[in-house]
């Protein structure tokens, strides 16, 4: 076997990689860095108000008074008011109808009969009834405010293809703390959780949420 005049030179062509280094343990990190704090800020109210003359509202009226009232307002200002009460049979009342706030198909029979026409505007208010410290269980507290918020969100779903998509507007008490030494009632956040989750299954309807002073 002929062999070359001149001496084999080995040549390396792989990159060097440095040596491992010695496991060390991971650092400790503070909880509180983890975790998602939602701060509120203030704002100016805007004074800018819509015309109220010609518009439709559907309101689902509080024992408290507060959609009586609101009802009693908007009317003044020349809108179509239909209060919504809740009971446990499905009737017609002079303004409005009373459903079970459990019953699916009370909610899809009242949006179906309602006057509608032009501008239309649902609010939602039975969730000031919600009273954790009233109630035997907590799911008694809750159940009517998102039972009926989840059907109306439902039967709004079903209607949009005929083009009927109102704005709605969801309002709760002392469901989120907007100072450090606030306190959040338990039976307003589930209702407030719902809501905001609505917008992703439902975008073409406008959700607006309002978290009234718990005092």
């Amino acid at each position: 076997v002929a062999l070359p005049t001149y001496p084999f030179d080995r040549v390396r062509h792989w990159v060097a990689l440095p040596e491992p280094e010695a496991a060390k343990p991971a650092a400790r990190r503070d909880p509180a860095a983890l975790m998602h704090e939602l701060k509120w800020r203030p704002r100016l109210r805007e004074t800018a108000a819509e015309p109220l003359a010609g518009t439709a509202w559907t309101i689902f009226a509080d024992a408290g008074g507060v959609g009586r009232e609101l009802a009693d307002r908007l009317t003044a200002s020349g809108a179509q008011c239909t209060v919504v009460t809740g009971a446990a049979a499905y009737a017609r009342t002079t303004d409005g109808f009373q459903i079970s706030p459990a019953n699916r198909d009370h909610m899809t029979q009242m949006w179906a009969e309602r006057p509608a026409g032009g501008t239309e505007r649902v609010v939602h208010l039975w969730s000031l009834d919600a009273r954790g410290d009233e109630a035997p269980t907590p799911t008694d507290a809750v159940g009517p405010s998102c039972a009926s918020v989840l059907h109306l969100a439902q039967v709004l779903g079903e209607s949009r293809a005929a083009g009927a998509t109102p704005r709605v507007t969801i309002v709760t008490r002392g469901a989120q703390a907007a100072g450090s030494t606030e306190r959040v009632s338990l039976a307003q956040t589930p209702v407030w959780g719902l809501a905001r989750t609505l917008p992703l299954e439902y975008p073409e309807t406008a959700w607006v949420r309002i978290d009234l002073d718990p005092e």
